[in-house]
């Protein structure tokens, strides 16, 4: 399995979906299959020697688990997630990067399911074994935002500010990333950083969201006439967008002049 977790052909099909179907269901049979041997055991107790048949039904069925490719489990993964089963996928994934430690997709997968189930330090553990300069951008990108997340977890906020600032350095269309470096910078009262984040995204081609950005920032830091002219502005831009008339109406609003924030909703509707 190659770093960015290789499919099987086409010619596998059928394979492929005896694996998709038998993979869950070796997990769910050790559970059932424990029952059974329960029932089993209590008519049969005397007969028995092995007074625990479960713990050898879940070794078997670990045992075939284990002898599956990790091209079979990391698809049984992906089926447990559209299924909603993030504990199968994961247990699925561990095996896959025990087998193929390269694979970089399945160990970005799994270690956003252990951020997603609060197990921070395993996460950790597996970003640091990926080898982040082969990585496609978007497996970066994702790597890049788990670190954010655990590093923002352990309150270690330059950090996650930092790893940002590289990311945009490396990507500066990544807007998920810039729209988080702005509110953390923000936080910060790094309002001069955070305006010229805004400004540089808007002057690259997305000038609407992040001019509504920019007079968001400028509203909270109690600057209001500047988000008001940021507002018409767009406006002039957008004139078919409600979204800063509405953005202009609260900020006048919340100077007090609700007469001027009636007007500019009237004129809008006009």
């Amino acid at each position: 399995m190659s770093r960015r977790a290789r499919r099987p052909s086409a010619t596998r099909g059928v394979k492929l979906a005896l694996a998709l179907a038998l993979a869950p269901a070796l997990i769910a049979s050790s559970s059932h299959a424990a029952e059974h041997a329960a029932g089993h055991a209590a008519k049969h107790q005397a007969s028995h020697k092995d007074r625990h048949p479960s713990r050898h039904t879940g070794a078997r069925g670990e045992q075939s688990i284990q002898a599956m490719s990790p091209s079979f489990l990391y698809l049984a993964a992906e089926d447990a997630l559209l299924r909603d089963q993030p504990a199968l996928a994961a247990r699925f994934l561990k095996v896959v990067v025990a087998k193929d430690p390269s694979a970089a997709l399945p160990r970005i997968e799994l270690a956003e399911l252990m951020m997603r189930g609060g197990q921070t330090a395993q996460a950790r553990e597996l970003l640091q074994g990926l080898e982040t300069a082969s990585l496609s951008d978007d497996l970066r990108d994702r790597a890049d935002m788990l670190r954010v997340q655990i590093f923002l977890g352990k309150r270690n906020r330059d950090a996650a500010i930092q790893t940002l600032t590289d990311m945009l350095k490396r990507r500066p269309e990544a807007d998920d990333a810039r729209l988080m470096l702005v509110h953390l910078l923000e936080e910060e009262h790094r309002y001069r950083e955070a305006h010229r984040l805004a400004r540089q995204a808007a002057r690259s081609g997305r000038p609407e969201r992040w001019m509504r950005v920019e007079a968001e920032l400028y509203a909270r830091e109690g600057k209001f006439s500047k988000a008001r002219r940021v507002l018409k502005k767009l406006r002039r831009l957008r004139p078919d967008d409600a979204r800063p008339v509405l953005m202009l109406a609260q900020i006048l609003a919340q100077r007090g002049d609700a007469a001027a924030a009636e007007r500019a909703l009237r004129d809008f509707l006009a």
